[in-house]
């Protein structure tokens, strides 16, 4: 019997019962619990992981900037007019003006793409959203404002045969795309400038309506003397005979 109760007590697994119980007769606060004690708060402030954030969409990245200032009440900065009033003076004095959409560019493509368009007589400008809505607000050229969003250039020429030139340059400015153009106070868009450019000069253009009046005009001499010219053939075919009769 004594063996028995030692090789329970020795050899067989003693598993112990545990009853856990909390002293005091509160409640537990779950809705708003009492804080860590601080060094445990540090510890959780220290382990919490952190994860990245996704990357922004390309339409938030190009109206990031339009949304922040569009909430925002306008600041009457003396710059900002002066800006506006030599724009609006630009555009006014231009028979061509483009919109550019600018692509990611450091500073040496940028200042050879300016180049290249100012040898052909095209001047690159970059104004700032506020600085065309002070200019275009209210005006004839309200409506391009909605393609002035963010990241963009103004082209400027003093003839309108300049359209032609600068789709020939199109694959050399790769960093600025063409999204409109004004053409002598009238808004195009890129396809309309093509067909634009595709027209002939003034020169050639009045050459060939001279030429389509002038033809008009020896085709009606033509059908009115025809019906003199068939009589005076048959009174001179009539002579001939009664002469050989």
């Amino acid at each position: 019997m004594t063996s028995n109760i030692l090789k329970r007590a020795i050899l067989l697994p003693w598993t112990p019962r545990v009853q856990i119980l909390r002293f005091g007769k509160t409640k537990v606060n779950i809705q708003r619990p009492h804080p860590p004690h601080p060094s445990k708060l540090m510890m959780l402030e220290v382990t919490k992981p952190k994860f990245p954030e996704p990357p922004p969409l390309i339409t938030e990245i190009c109206t990031k900037s339009s949304d922040k200032n569009y909430n925002k009440e306008e600041i009457d900065n003396p710059y900002e007019r002066i800006l506006a009033r030599e724009l609006m003076e630009s555009v006014e004095s231009s028979e061509f003006v483009c919109i550019f959409q600018d692509l990611f560019m450091n500073g040496e493509e940028r200042y050879n793409e300016f180049a290249i368009l100012k040898r052909k007589g095209i001047h690159l400008q970059t104004f700032g959203k506020q600085v065309a809505t002070r200019a275009f607000k209210g005006t004839k050229y309200e409506a391009i404002l909605p393609l002035m969003i963010y990241h963009n250039s103004i082209a400027f020429a003093e003839k309108s045969s300049a359209v032609k030139t600068l789709m020939s340059l199109k694959k050399k400015i790769r960093h600025h795309v063409l999204i409109a153009g004004i053409v002598e106070d009238r808004l195009m868009t890129v396809s309309q400038l093509e067909k634009y450019a595709a027209l002939p000069d003034l020169t050639m253009a009045r050459a060939q309506l001279v030429s389509v009046l002038n033809s008009a005009g020896g085709t009606l001499v033509s059908q009115l003397n025809t019906h003199q010219q068939n009589f005076v053939s048959n009174l001179e075919s009539r002579m001939e005979q009664l002469k050989s009769g």
